[in-house]
């Protein structure tokens, strides 16, 4: 059939072939086990997009500790004004025809334990909303509450409508959480409060303390909730964003805060938290909060809204205080869980093409070549945007390891799909399969596979690498 000229010219060619692809003796004939894990394009559900969902109802909570009224006149003797201690708001800006309302500030000492000082009278109309925001000193030593009183104007007679006694933590730079209260006028006269900041523990000449007064139209029936008593609750949903975008911020100093539950169930490790664009714009900003002995333990936000979390209960506040000029809408406030993958399918190859061996129909691509895997990855039967992928080609008929394994991460895109490019290894010809024909052909390549891997998921498919053939 050869002649001994052809005949010593592919034994040349196969010597050289075996000195460029060396390979193990052990694993030459080794079949690869896959386990039963492989997945056909067939298998392949249609995955959803993940929603978005927006809650439709919220509830309030009442603060109880406004019922211990006697208790705070008889620790700190607020039950009368006293003129001495009256503050004067020295930055105010009147701007009630705009939609910021109006601001003011007054920065101050308070130099013994168990002093008070307040700002009085407040007037507030009938339908507006009054915020006091009290910004802390940054001691450990230092512990000061804050208290809002409705005024009878020709009694002087006070009656408590809030109060905000966060325990001192410090979250870092920041210093503690701020004292927030505030009071909603649904009645048809003018009201007047006075707000009370007061030692709770310590004192200071040389850190001084800020309150911030805010008033306005409110547009938001879930006012006042400017600290944790009130918190609104609501539920994440069990899949996709939840979004809730029926609130306002209506002064310069507006709280909204919020309280929910993190499931024992959870598949996650980090939540996004993001505002729209036009409340971004305007500087209102998200903070995540844990309670722990009164203590309000500030988790951190990253610059891109991402936050590691764990189960349990949090609180989320939304705030205008760094605002200079309010959106005048309704803001949008999502959230939204980095979970993972429970389910990830391969959708199909590139660089080479379908060759059908002994060990069946798959992808063939030649060895030391490109080879674009894709695929999609989903959760609980959604499309999963931002998943972290991994994808590893494996030729166990190469050692050491850099040859065996070629691996590539990236990230699914916003409807759950990825692409991947891997610089495959050297087939080393470790398989062997005869095509006859009117032209008959003998093919070397390996037997090798793709896995895929997300979350929990997984997704392998056989592949093989092509070497050289030999026409016979």
């Amino acid at each position: 059939m050869f002649s001994v000229k052809s005949k010593m010219k592919i034994i040349i060619t196969i010597s050289i072939l075996l000195l460029v692809f060396p390979f193990p003796s052990s694993i030459f004939a080794q079949k690869l086990d896959l386990d039963n894990k492989s997945q056909g394009v067939d298998a392949i559900p249609n995955l959803k997009e993940m929603p978005t969902n927006k809650v439709k109802s919220l509830e309030k909570n009442n603060n109880p500790k406004i019922e211990n009224q006697e208790y705070i006149e008889n620790k700190f003797k607020i039950n009368k004004l006293k003129q001495k201690n009256e503050l004067t708001l020295s930055q105010t800006t009147e701007t009630r025809n705009s939609n910021n309302g109006s601001y003011g500030y007054v920065t101050d000492y308070l130099t013994e334990e168990g002093q008070e000082k307040y700002i009085y009278p407040i007037a507030v109309e009938p339908g507006e909303v009054l915020h006091a925001q009290l910004d802390l000193p940054n001691s450990n030593e230092l512990d000061y509450d804050l208290y809002l009183f409705e005024v009878n104007p020709d009694t002087l007679d006070m009656t408590l409508v809030d109060l905000s006694q966060n325990r001192t933590f410090l979250n870092g730079i920041e210093g503690t959480a701020p004292e927030s209260v505030g009071i909603l006028n649904k009645e048809n006269t003018i009201k007047e409060y006075a707000v009370f900041v007061v030692s709770e523990v310590g004192s200071s000449i040389t850190q001084p303390f800020t309150l911030h007064i805010g008033i306005n139209t409110n547009t938001d029936n879930f006012e006042a909730d400017e600290n944790i008593n009130w918190a609104v609750n609501f539920t994440l949903m069990p899949v996709g964003t939840t979004v809730i975008d029926m609130r306002s911020m209506d002064t310069l100093v507006d709280n909204d805060w919020y309280k929910f539950t993190i499931p024992n169930s959870k598949n996650y490790d980090t939540m996004n938290f993001t505002l729209d664009e036009d409340s971004k714009n305007a500087n209102y900003k998200i903070e995540l909060y844990q309670l722990e002995d009164s203590q309000l333990k500030k988790v951190n936000i990253s610059s891109n809204g991402k936050a590691e979390i764990d189960s349990g209960q949090y609180y989320i506040r939304v705030t205008s205080i760094e605002s200079t000029n309010l959106s005048g809408s309704t803001y949008s406030l999502s959230i939204l869980p980095d979970y993972q993958a429970d389910e990830i399918y391969i959708t199909g190859f590139e660089g080479g093409g379908y060759a059908t061996y002994q060990f069946g129909k798959y992808y063939r691509v030649n060895g030391n070549s490109t080879l674009t895997i894709n695929g999609i990855a989903g959760y609980n039967g959604y499309v999963l945007p931002d998943a972290d992928v991994s994808v590893t080609v494996i030729n166990e008929h190469w050692n050491p390891e850099d040859l065996r394994f070629r691996t590539a991460t990236t990230q699914s895109d916003s409807k759950g799909n990825f692409t991947v490019d891997i610089q495959t290894s050297h087939s080393t010809a470790s398989y062997s399969y005869f095509i006859s024909g009117a032209i008959s052909f003998t093919h070397y390549f390996d037997y090798g596979y793709v896995r895929v891997n997300s979350g929990t998921a997984v997704d392998i498919q056989p592949i093989y690498f092509f070497a050289y053939s030999i026409r016979n």
